[in-house]
């Protein structure tokens, strides 16, 4: 972990700096409200963990840029509603072809092996991590199994893998506690390509969306 931390410390680039202060910003916020959704204030600070102060700064900033429009609730006139105007529509979707960009920039620098690879560890480490609790016991292999078993049967549905890569990758997920470590590791290794094609589709690079923020972003977070 402390390896994992350092090489995220020296490697960060200026993008994820974008990205950690905009996680809970302007383009957050937007997000939310894209195919014509309408929420409160409230609801759209608890959608991206922010405080109602923030939200409410936020909100004005986006406010001064014709990106979004407060209006009346006409059941209920006591709230408030929050929704995009046709130039925020348009400002998410610059963003969002922004990502596309840079994306397939980095990908592309990678090359199909290692990107298709980088998916699959990082599918495969999200889903294992997801199965720990704080403080508490490590997870049985029966919930590993069962774990994997629902992600690709998800993944079937989805059309996102055939039935015979999940069919390979829940027999993988089910090996028994029993089997020595050079044997788990060698098994796992060996079925890692199949496991991570079918979670791909689960880990997008959105984690990684390099985010430029507007000056008055800026200015929220201080």
């Amino acid at each position: 972990m402390e390896l994992i931390f350092r090489i995220m410390r020296k490697c960060r680039p200026m993008a994820m700096e974008h990205v950690s202060i905009s996680r809970r910003g302007e383009v957050a916020v937007m997000r939310q409200l894209t195919d014509g959704v309408q929420l409160t204030p409230s609801k759209l600070a608890e959608n991206t963990g922010n405080t109602p102060g923030r939200i409410s700064a936020i909100l004005s900033a986006l406010e001064r840029k014709g990106w979004i429009v407060r209006t009346i609730d006409p059941s209920n006139r006591r709230r408030v509603l929050v929704s995009l105007t046709d130039s925020g529509t348009e400002a998410i979707e610059e963003h969002r072809k922004m990502i596309d960009a840079c994306t397939a920039w980095v990908f592309d620098h990678m090359g199909d092996e290692d990107t298709e690879r980088f998916l699959q560890l990082l599918a495969e480490f999200m889903s294992y991590l997801s199965l720990l609790r704080p403080c508490k016991p490590f997870p049985e292999e029966k919930d590993v199994a069962a774990l994997f078993a629902q992600r690709y049967q998800e993944f079937i549905t989805e059309g996102s893998v055939e039935p015979s890569a999940a069919s390979s990758i829940t027999a993988t997920s089910s090996t028994p506690a029993a089997a020595s470590p050079s044997q788990a590791a060698s098994e796992s290794e060996a079925t890692a390509p199949s496991l991570a094609s079918a979670s791909a589709a689960a880990a997008t690079p959105a984690a990684a969306e390099p985010v430029v923020e507007s000056d008055d972003q800026k200015g929220n977070e201080s």
